[in-house]
């Protein structure tokens, strides 16, 4: 997309966050930029969506630390639609969803793309630990000293049916099942 939004995304994967009280809630107002995003340089398969006005249902799966910077997103478009923002409480409720976060909070559901572990079509998972990749997941969001960054798994994304801009691409750590 435009270069004015690949300069504010290299900028914020390289935020340094405050130190301790701070940290989590400016960790929480990163990933939500991010979320944001994301949803601009994904491509969702035919048909995931009623029309060009239907908005994207983003779900927020255990933990409530980031519900009130997701819900800073809710009034932003992204690719013409406005966002829905749901709290569920188990994975297996995100089948309404088109973007399904998972906070690393113990929630059952959270270590990887669902319950089951399979990934659901059309819906993207985003998963707050590294290991959220490997366990089916399509983004891992990664802390790394004290700067947000994520790795994507082409190979969960290609089973979803989303196409991953590659402008998003160039700015993650890849991953890719079995290597």
């Amino acid at each position: 997309m435009s270069r004015g939004f690949l300069i504010a995304l290299i900028g914020l994967s390289a935020l340094w966050l405050s130190p301790a009280t701070a940290l989590e809630s400016d960790e929480y107002t990163v990933k939500a930029a991010f979320i944001y995003n994301f949803a601009k340089f994904v491509e969702w398969p035919e048909g995931t969506f009623d029309d060009t006005a239907t908005p994207i249902d983003l779900c927020i799966i255990g933990g409530n630390g980031i519900r009130e910077k997701i819900n800073s997103i809710a009034n932003k478009r992204a690719q013409g639609r406005s966002f829905n923002v749901h709290v569920i409480a188990h994975a297996h409720e995100a089948a309404f969803c088109h973007i399904a976060y998972f906070i690393a909070d113990g929630t059952a559901g959270t270590s990887g793309a669902s319950a089951s572990g399979k990934q659901p079509e059309g819906v993207l998972t985003i998963g707050d630990t590294p290991a959220f990749v490997e366990g089916g997941g399509i983004i891992a969001f990664v802390v790394t000293n004290n700067k947000v960054q994520f790795r994507i798994n082409v190979d969960a994304a290609n089973r979803a049916h989303l196409r991953i801009s590659s402008k998003l691409l160039q700015l993650a750590e890849i991953y890719r099942e079995g290597r």
